[in-house]
């Protein structure tokens, strides 16, 4: 995630398709082949979420997202906004180039800070502009806004949803990241 935080942050658009495309090695534990696309390094974390904040009373929706918030604090080079950015850039990317298996999409959990922003992500602010968006398209790995905006259409219809779990009750499609998305492509 903080490779595409900087590649989105430097405009480096091409990296990001060869860091998504490409499958890496994740240790088998079981009689799973052990090349794993990159939504395999984020999955709902039970052991975090679930099980370590009932044992110890904290009341949060995840500790899995405060974790990283703090991380990105104490990062000289890359600020929680990046990572946020990413973050969703990653769930978007996920939806647009998904199987049809539901759970091997990326799990937003950041977007849990994003709720209260009135504001959309830089990348997807800019991309009003076309000039801008012919060269993020890249980043997404498409060719026209067709995909985005099928993509925005469904969450507006609510055909496609978050993961299960913390997210479950986040209503995408109220992000203003998701609304301003779907208005820069009516724009284009």
């Amino acid at each position: 995630m903080y490779a595409v935080a900087i590649a989105l942050k430097e405009e480096k658009f091409t990296a990001v398709p060869e860091l998504l495309q490409d499958f890496y090695y994740v240790s088998p534990h079981d009689s799973s082949p052990p090349m794993k696309p990159y939504t395999a390094y984020r999955k709902y974390l039970n052991s975090i979420d679930g099980t370590r904040n009932q044992r110890l009373k904290l009341r949060r929706h995840s500790l899995h997202a405060d974790m990283l918030k703090q991380r990105a604090e104490v990062s000289q080079y890359i600020d929680f906004e990046h990572v946020m950015q990413a973050d969703f850039f990653l769930f978007i990317y996920s939806f647009l180039h998904s199987t049809d298996d539901y759970f091997d999409n990326w799990f937003p959990v950041t977007t849990l800070y994003a709720t209260d922003r009135g504001a959309p992500f830089e990348v997807f602010a800019r991309s009003q502009s076309s000039s801008y968006f012919k060269k993020m398209k890249v980043a997404l790995g498409i060719e026209d806004k067709a995909p985005l905006v099928e993509l925005c259409d469904k969450f507006s219809r609510r055909e496609s949803h978050t993961p299960p779990g913390i997210l479950g009750a986040l209503n995408l499609p109220a992000l203003p990241q998701s609304k301003q998305l779907q208005r820069n492509l009516e724009e284009l």
